[in-house]
């Protein structure tokens, strides 16, 4: 009786938590990128970012929500660390994909300090304008809805004119192979072997 009397007041207490939060609960800052400028197709890249949770509501995150990271790059390696009143509490890696965090690890008695470190990296794709979402936290409630203004995005410039490209293929000339020239006798040669079969013909004759 005592366990199932205290399921039923958390699962009582999550639905008013619910109901009371209609924006989103966190913010983004201390964003930092390894690549100043702008980035190439082809690079690799690091985007880090804190996410901040609001401690001035019921709870620092509805337990029933849940959070999501995503990156336009290809290839994703993730690594973000929860930390509660400036105490690391758990430390998660992951690579490729997108990383959803239940709202039932973020949630947190009013007046905590809790924040996310968040850290992807991965490959800048090819995209025709010049611009990619490196990193996207989005807050969705339990309907799978996005809670009120509950996206934040982080962009990254990408240089289109640095494209890798295809080498184009090249045509080999086709060759003719020259035909033999027909190199005239010597006329001295022609001459003398004339000469000699006259010659012959006459011995024989004597002979006869």
């Amino acid at each position: 009786m005592r366990l199932i009397l205290c399921a039923g007041m958390i699962l009582f207490c999550v639905a008013i938590t619910t109901i009371s939060v209609s924006g989103a609960s966190f913010t983004v800052d201390q964003i930092v990128t390894d690549e100043s400028g702008n980035v190439s197709p082809g690079d690799v890249v690091r985007v880090s970012a804190r996410v901040s949770f609001d401690p001035s509501g019921e709870v620092t995150f509805p337990g029933s929500d849940r959070l999501e990271l995503s990156t336009a790059l290809t290839n994703p390696e993730w690594q973000y660390t929860l930390t509660v009143d400036n105490h690391p509490v758990q430390t998660f890696s992951q690579e490729n994909g997108v990383v959803f965090i239940n709202g039932y690890y973020l949630e947190y008695a009013q007046g905590r300090s809790e924040y996310l470190s968040v850290e992807v990296s991965g490959v800048v794709p090819v995209v025709p304008d010049g611009t990619i979402d490196a990193l996207t936290i989005t807050q969705y409630d339990e309907f799978g809805n996005v809670r009120g203004d509950g996206t934040s995005t982080v962009p990254l410039l990408v240089d289109t004119r640095n494209e890798p490209t295809t080498p184009e293929e090249t045509s080999v000339p086709e060759t003719t192979a020259p035909l033999p020239t027909a190199t005239p006798l010597n006329g001295a040669v022609i001459i003398g072997a004339i000469a000699s079969v006259v010659a012959g013909i006459r011995t024989g004759k004597k002979e006869d």
